[in-house]
């Protein structure tokens, strides 16, 4: 169908471009050079192609400057020696192709092709569309700018590594409103590393399929390389499988599941996010990725935002030994221990806490578990995780002042407790203000 093709936004990818090539949308059937296929975790389908002829191209702000007087003379110059009679028989030949050739009703491509029939004219007359490359070398990436949300169910196109981690088109920041210059966008074929739109680590099959010709919707790039993981580079983290009681490895996150991830901490309060779980899965992700100068760019995205987790949690550690100071914590802890003890009728649990659901082992690409969290009127933290079994439903239970009878391992990338339970009695209930209040049961 007709389209007036996206310009690609080089910090937020395919689903985050949003200014078009052409004023006026390109004719349906218009045959296109295909560079690459994007398919989006969510099922939307991308081609990034070479920019048709006229195609309007954009820049951000720092790399455009004011030319000098030197630089317009020349170009000025260079424009006055071509000959005049050409300029004019180029506009000529142009009306005419137009208005009474064959082919005036045809494509804009048409008609140029017949108006340079006509006078062997250059189409570039004065020059002005030299191929320009579009780099980002100047560009902010910073992880304090402004962070975009990505919504749960959108992910970046994943490709594969050799040694089985999945990857995927690097995650970007969003830039600031690009400048239209009057250039025309051609590929890029310095086969530059920081090409933003080059996967850090490309699929099986993706130079087959930028052979094909279809209309698209994405600009276009240069060539990628093919880095390759290095075997046995995932490191030994360990998790405790409750059915049989073996360690068991966690599957890898790839970058886009860790932006989504990420997103999700992002949204969530200070003293109940889950900064040093997503840490820990930054981390592996990180030790698993080849080094060599394709991934650098990625690489360095996501020491970012691993450099920002680390921060917020340690900002969260000093904050909770402050606040632990300024209360009276011994007092508060007793009434709780208090009401805790009277609701438990003298049994003696393995866990007592709340329980409620973990942003991180949703049971989706990690297991299922849910967080058991201190309770009272001291800023709460996560104390355990218990993991149910196929028969288990906790989902009535979250929210709640639970006692768990179960056996307890710890585990050693968390330091945390993962609990296999035996039975979940709830105790009580959690107020807005944090008190336990007694429930019938």
């Amino acid at each position: 169908r007709p389209s007036k093709l996206w310009a690609a936004n080089f910090r937020s990818g395919p689903s985050g471009s949003w200014k078009p090539l052409f004023a006026d949308p390109v004719d349906a059937g218009t045959r296109v050079e295909v560079v690459e296929r994007l398919e989006e975790a969510d099922g939307r389908l991308f081609y990034r192609i070479v920019a048709p002829a006229r195609a309007r191209g954009y820049m951000l702000r720092t790399q455009v400057r004011e030319a000098t007087p030197q630089e317009v003379e020349s170009h000025l110059k260079a424009a006055r020696a071509r000959p005049a009679e050409e300029i004019e028989n180029r506009e000529a030949a142009e009306y005419i192709a137009r208005d009474a050739s064959p082919v005036q009703n045809g494509t804009r491509e048409e008609i140029e092709q017949a108006a340079n029939e006509a006078t062997g004219a250059n189409t570039d007359v004065l020059g002005l569309n030299e191929p320009t490359t579009p780099t980002t070398d100047d560009a902010d990436e910073s992880l304090l700018e402004p962070i975009v949300p990505v919504d749960d169910d959108a992910s970046d196109a994943s490709t594969t590594l050799e040694s089985g981690l999945r990857t995927n088109v690097p995650v970007v920041e969003q830039s600031s409103t690009p400048t239209t210059t009057p250039a025309t966008t051609t590929p890029n074929t310095t086969g530059r590393a920081d090409d933003v739109f080059r996967p850090a680590f490309r699929s099986p099959g993706s130079d087959a399929a930028s052979a094909t010709t279809t209309p698209g919707t994405t600009p276009n790039t240069g060539p990628a390389t093919t880095p390759t993981a290095t075997p046995g580079a995932n490191p030994s983290v360990e998790t405790i499988d409750q059915s049989s009681g073996t360690p068991v490895e966690r599957p890898l996150l790839t970058p886009s599941e860790l932006e989504i991830k990420f997103q999700q901490v992002f949204r969530q309060r200070e003293e109940q996010a889950e900064y040093d779980e997503l840490i820990s899965e930054y981390r592996r992700t990180l030790a698993a990725m080849a080094s060599d100068p394709a991934s650098q760019r990625l690489r360095t995205q996501l020491e970012r935002r691993l450099t920002w987790l680390e921060i917020k949690s340690d900002h969260r550690r000093v904050a909770l030994e402050f606040q632990r100071a300024s209360e009276s914590e011994a007092l508060a802890e007793q009434n709780v221990a208090s009401k805790i003890r009277q609701l438990a009728q003298n049994r003696t649990y393995t866990v007592v806490g709340r329980l409620v659901p973990s942003t991180v082992y949703d049971g989706k690409r990690l297991p299922l578990m849910y967080r058991v969290m201190t309770v009272g009127p001291q800023a709460p933290r996560t104390i355990g995780y218990l993991r149910p079994d196929d028969a288990s439903d906790l989902s009535a239970k979250v929210g709640y002042v639970v006692g768990i009878l179960g056996e307890a391992t710890l585990d050693n990338s968390l330091k945390l407790n993962i609990i296999r339970p035996d039975e979940v009695d709830i105790l009580g209930a959690t107020t807005l203000a944090g008190e336990t209040a007694d429930i019938d049961q």
